[in-house]
């Protein structure tokens, strides 16, 4: 980014400087030591350095003991006569002689479903060779049958981690969660002391105790998190000492005691605007009322982003799906670069994502999710100090969750406003089934006034849950600035596709690429920076989100992707040259290859159907409902094929080793339970 272009952004050129930034602001925590982000020191055997560990729904990069070598057994016949269900379990002989085991086990019925049974900690010395399990009413289930992973884990007993010397800063402190593995939040699990200390030479000095017992108190079962003032050492060289101990020598046991991500902060006077990004799922821009939507949908969204920030009108997701379209938004690489990438096969870890680029800035980092195909371990949560999921399986109730995910991000910011800070929150609220709640569920019409077409039903409620969305943004919105955010934070709203309601012969999302699957919502707002009130019409995609974003904050870009920075346009400029199109790919139909391309340039759309050899291209002033694809000779079409082939010659990511549908599944219902039951309720599981 130029000079230039930044002084007719921002325009805050001073004197002193002839391409200004916003002032900087004083007294914001930047982190001068982060445990977890360098090389880990020497440290007892047994501590897994840098792993997610989740407890209450929240995941935190951490420091722990790590749970491998465990066997998966199969449980024996049920006993006759159990009210209750009651297995026998036998142990593995290899791990009979074992201090400690942890057994985790679970019902798996003939359909294939694992329902997950209580932890619990056994001593094989004491126990024997087998031990029984209880079931529960999951045993009454058609074909139950027990299975359990049996891991060996040590003995509770004093345990230091500790960090590298650092000379302690004025105004410094320190910052550190604690939490209990939620493995062993079972009846039999020992209470554990979390201290830390502060090393000078010989002299320690304990600065921090809390004991957390989850197996007696239910509201241990959660992250808790310590903030230290290290004033009294300032200008001295110190490490901070970790220490994990036995909080009741009266009560025999064992547990798994973790260590969020330890970090020292010192103040800095720097320009370093927060960032929030802000994902409305399946939100089509058609559906919202900046966009010409017939329904006012979306006051709020309009007058406190739209009104107050800059509205793109023809922003393009890469892919009519959660996954690729968020991956794009997160790296800058369209669905090409990423192939490969799916719910069980991660991103490759050689290429970055904003979220990382933001934390090696200095940023603090959190998500707020409702999980479905945001799926951390596919990359997701990395670079995030706190990546928080909302769940909700259940089919009877609503699956969008924004209150509580709205309220989970405030809460967040509220206890990090002292720290630049980048935070990303993601709603299912509009996402099918469609359930408006009261009274949005009469807003615009009732369903009878929508009469016998289905299709209309089902717009008028997703449109619905929209207006109560709105409300709810609303309030996130006008918490951010209650707290004081809202003229120092790039706020970036956006939806990772759209939705279909029957206009080209197909409902939901996934299949087809026309516009009402693929354009998107994308506003930004930032005081100052960001012209108010500014529509651009230039073709933009969601690969432009990461860097545009980092490019206003000033952080690394990423390197070698497919996105550009819009901060020129926001300017009044253009991208560069080699941004001709924009680009969207789908497969036609389940379990198929991509075989469908998306190609959107000025005033032009064209859709390649490549298995079957066939194409239709739309002129998007004259036909913005695509209703007529173009007949006869048009110049543009050459120029949008040209594109569409160089598209198709673009890089790939390395290709996983592939993995077989069977074990897909397999591992879905394994490793992650409670988010196939999720994405069963999405309906895009059988």
């Amino acid at each position: 980014m130029t000079c230039t272009v930044r002084v007719l952004l921002a325009l805050l050129a001073t004197a002193a400087s002839g391409c200004g930034r916003e002032p900087a602001h004083e007294g914001l925590l930047f982190p001068i030591q982060r445990l977890l982000d360098g090389p880990p020191p020497a440290q007892p055997a047994g501590v897994a350095w840098g792993e997610y560990v989740r407890i209450a729904g929240e995941e935190r990069p951490a420091i722990a003991a790590p749970l491998v070598g465990g066997e998966l057994v199969q449980g024996g016949p049920p006993q006759p006569d159990s009210p209750v269900g009651r297995w026998s379990l036998q142990l593995p002989a290899t791990f009979q002689d074992t201090a400690w085991l942890l057994v985790q086990p679970g019902l798996r019925t003939e359909d294939g479903t694992l329902t997950r049974l209580a932890a619990r900690f056994v001593a094989p010395r004491s126990s024997g060779p087998v031990i029984l399990i209880d079931g529960g009413e999951a045993a009454a289930r058609p074909g139950a049958h027990m299975v359990a992973m049996v891991t060996p884990v040590a003995a509770l007993d004093v345990r230091d981690v500790v960090g590298a010397p650092v000379v302690v800063p004025a105004g410094a402190v320190a910052t550190v969660g604690m939490g209990i593995d939620e493995a062993a939040s079972a009846g039999d699990a020992a209470p554990v002391e979390f201290r830390v200390a502060v090393v000078e030479g010989s002299r320690e000095t304990i600065v921090h105790r809390t004991v957390l017992d989850p197996a007696r108190r239910m509201e241990d079962r959660r992250w808790a998190d310590a903030r230290i003032d290290l004033g009294p050492f300032a200008g001295r060289s110190v490490a901070l000492v970790l220490r994990t101990a036995p909080a009741d020598a009266g009560r025999t046991g064992t547990s798994l005691p973790v260590w969020a991500d330890p970090v020292v902060l010192a103040p800095r006077a720097t320009h370093a605007p927060n960032v929030i990004l802000i994902s409305l799922d399946t939100l089509r821009a058609k559906s919202v009322s900046a966009y010409r939507s017939p329904r006012p949908t979306t006051p709020h969204l309009d007058r406190l982003v739209g009104e107050t920030g800059t509205v793109f009108d023809a922003a393009y997701t890469t892919a009519p799906h959660t996954l690729p379209a968020h991956l794009s938004t997160f790296t800058g690489f369209y669905a090409r670069g990423l192939s490969g990438v799916n719910p069980i096969v991660p991103l490759p870890r050689h290429i970055a994502t904003l979220p990382e680029q933001l934390r090696a800035a200095g940023y603090a980092t959190a998500a707020v999710t409702e999980d479905g195909f945001i799926i951390p371990r596919v990359g997701f949560r990395r670079g995030f100090a706190s990546y928080r999921e909302n769940t909700s399986p259940d089919l009877h109730e609503p699956l969008g969750q924004s209150a509580k995910t709205f309220r989970a991000a405030a809460d967040w910011l509220a206890a990090h406003r002292d720290r630049p800070t980048f935070l990303f929150v993601h709603t299912y609220e509009v996402h099918y089934p469609y359930t408006p709640v009261p009274p949005y569920d009469t807003a615009f019409a009732t369903e009878e006034d929508a009469g016998d077409d289905e299709n209309a039903r089902e717009l008028l409620r997703y449109e619905q849950e929209a207006r109560y969305l709105d409300d709810e943004l609303h309030a996130f919105l006008d918490a951010v600035d209650g707290l004081g955010l809202g003229t120092r934070t790039l706020l970036v709203v956006m939806a990772d596709h759209g939705e279909e309601f029957h206009e080209h012969g197909s409902k939901r999302h996934g299949l087809q690429l026309y516009t009402e699957a693929l354009h998107v919502p994308l506003m930004m707002r930032f005081p100052g920076v960001v012209p108010a009130g500014q529509r651009i019409a230039t073709p933009v995609s969601l690969v432009d989100v990461a860097p545009t974003i980092l490019d206003v904050v000033g952080a690394p870009a990423l390197i070698g992707v497919d996105g550009e920075s819009l901060l020129p346009l926001l300017a009044g400029g253009s991208l560069s040259e080699r941004r001709q199109a924009v680009f969207s790919e789908a497969a036609s139909a389940l379990l198929a290859g991509i075989d469908l391309l998306s190609v959107q340039m000025p005033g032009i759309h064209c859709i390649y159907r490549t298995r079957q050899g066939t194409s239709q291209c739309f002129d998007t002033e004259l036909d913005p409902a695509e209703r007529t694809p173009i007949v006869g000779a048009d110049p543009r079409v050459e120029a949008v094929r040209a594109e569409a082939v160089r598209y198709w010659s673009l890089r790939r990511a390395a290709p996983a080793a592939s993995v077989p549908d069977e074990l897909v599944r397999e591992l879905s219902k394994d490793a992650d339970l409670e988010r196939l039951q999720k994405l069963r309720s999405l309906g895009y599981v059988e």
